[in-house]
């Protein structure tokens, strides 16, 4: 919806546009069409193409740092973001996507330094994000929100650059804001949930994610899956395997769920259960923690069958 209305803008633009205004706007017009059809490559080069005719136009800027994102080029995506916010500063779609991307940025970036450092691949590495800065991006989402305080994806991101730098309060407020703003969405209420289940606060987290399970209709396997992971924390096993079940029939490829609901088997005494789930994880399991784990509970099983 936005990049459309972002294309009939650029073409409103045109007839009072001087010659190097015109061009740029063709060349972002045709990024446009090409960011729509997720041709990233094409639409860079487009909106590259209409910043360097005409360098003030902002909305070139932040198409051309959409462009990036679809790239996952979050270094390259922010920059374009800061030379939109430069032009329209009191956008705050530009402040929430610079925010984001610098969020992002700042991720990648430790993780490749991590990396090297550890002598591993970067998806190897269990990231480690003290001394991160991301003051940026949190002034950037703070901008956003304080121009438009309905931003439930700026919320977000406040939780989580929060919940990275261990502000726990400032993380919940900022998650609890994102769902009021965005209560169909799936990702605020897993974040929140999980958050209360590391403080022990297990009731609370079982409230948000219920809460969420209902709000959410589709695409919610993760939600319904945490919401399993805090009936075990709680100890009721029937509610947790009712869950991992439930998340398993949303979501055919949640493994971890599997891995779940056969360990409170275990824990329930339902064996032969147990035993079908974990062996069946074992099988496209990758994390080698778990498998161990699953290994074995398997074993232990064996031995109490003997």
């Amino acid at each position: 919806m936005i990049r459309k209305l972002v294309l009939v803008g650029v073409f409103a633009l045109a007839a009072c546009a001087s010659q190097e205004q015109k061009k740029s706007i063709e060349h972002t017009n045709e990024g446009v069409r090409m960011l729509n059809a997720k041709q990233f490559e094409g639409a860079v080069g487009k909106f590259e193409e209409a910043v360097k005719v005409y360098s003030e136009n902002h909305t070139a800027w932040y198409n051309l740092g959409l462009a990036q994102d679809g790239r996952k080029k979050y270094e390259e995506a922010a920059k374009a973001y800061e030379q939109a916010v430069k032009r329209s500063g009191n956008d705050p779609m530009y402040h929430m996507k610079h925010g984001i991307a610098l969020y992002k940025a700042a991720i990648e970036e430790q993780r490749n330094r991590q990396a090297k450092t550890e002598g591993k691949k970067p998806e190897e590495i269990e990231l480690d994000l003290k001394g991160v800065n991301f003051d940026p991006a949190l002034g950037e989402l703070e901008a956003a929100v304080k121009l438009n305080p309905e931003l439930f994806r700026a919320y977000y991101y406040l939780g989580r650059i929060h919940r990275d730098m261990d502000n726990a309060a400032p993380a919940a407020e900022a998650f609890t804001k994102s769902i009021q703003n965005g209560p169909r969405e799936r990702e605020p209420y897993v974040a929140l949930g999980e958050l209360y289940r590391r403080w022990d606060y297990t009731d609370e987290a079982i409230q948000v994610l219920a809460a969420g399970k209902q709000n959410v209709p589709a695409d919610n396997a993760d939600i319904i899956f945490a919401l399993g992971m805090a009936y075990d924390d709680k100890g009721d096993i029937d509610k947790a395997i009712a869950e991992f079940t439930a998340a398993i029939e949303a979501d055919k490829n949640q493994q971890k769920a599997k891995y779940q609901r056969g360990l409170a088997y275990f824990k329930k005494g339902d064996f032969k259960k147990a035993k079908e789930d974990l062996e069946d994880y074992q099988k496209n399991a990758k994390d080698e923690f778990s498998k161990g784990i699953a290994s074995k509970t398997l074993m232990d099983i064996m031995a109490k069958e003997m």
